[in-house]
């Protein structure tokens, strides 16, 4: 939603008001694991207790950022060692 507004707004193409934010539709709690499931879930990934994971769940699509993501993430990733994509 906001990266569809911030481009389309700037061009003059639409109007603030005219845009509806629909959220998701799936209750992010009930995708909550455990500390134990989530601890097993990282073994089996191979994924350290101390890695930070950043993951991106969108269309491949321009206006959703993932080129944004993977630029910021490979500037971080030499800052922050235990970051993972």
């Amino acid at each position: 939603m906001l990266a569809f507004r911030k481009t389309l707004v700037p061009v003059g193409r639409r109007v603030p008001s005219n845009f509806v934010v629909i959220y998701n539709g799936i209750d992010a709690k009930l995708l909550r694991k455990s500390p134990t499931q989530r601890n097993k879930m990282r073994q089996s990934l191979n994924i350290a207790a101390q890695n930070i994971v950043l993951i991106i769940v969108a269309n491949l699509i321009s206006y959703k950022g993932h080129d944004l993501m993977l630029e910021a993430t490979a500037s971080l990733i030499k800052k922050i060692k235990t970051l993972k994509l």
